[in-house]
């Protein structure tokens, strides 16, 4: 194997272990935005309304911690909000913030 492909391969390999750590913090510290994945035929069919199935109490606790990070609450319909948290997410940990992220999944009990 060439000098370079072996540079490639080695970046490469790096590129999706960083990837793994954005998408792991990510489902952490933004877990309502994978909740759909369990949803009930219920809870699917008030998704597909516009109407989010958590408690009024979850919603508090989800709207102030995304408050507190700089992102707007979260909606069942929000893809351009769930994109903006997984790019924050991948920003984060690019710029070797890790410790950073663990410290706000630990602060905020997740």
């Amino acid at each position: 194997m060439a000098g370079g492909a072996v540079a490639q391969s080695a970046r490469g390999c790096a590129d999706e272990t960083l990837e793994r750590q954005v998408r792991a913090f990510h489902a952490r510290l933004f877990p309502e935005e994978y909740d759909e994945i369990y949803d009930d035929t219920v809870d699917a069919t008030l998704r597909r309304q516009g109407i989010n199935p958590m408690s009024a109490d979850s919603i508090a606790r989800v709207d102030a911690r995304r408050t507190e990070l700089g992102f707007s609450p979260y909606t069942v319909t929000g893809t351009t909000v769930r994109l903006a948290t997984l790019d924050w997410t991948r920003h984060m940990v690019r710029q070797g913030r890790q410790a950073e992220v663990e410290s706000l999944c630990v602060h905020y009990g997740l």
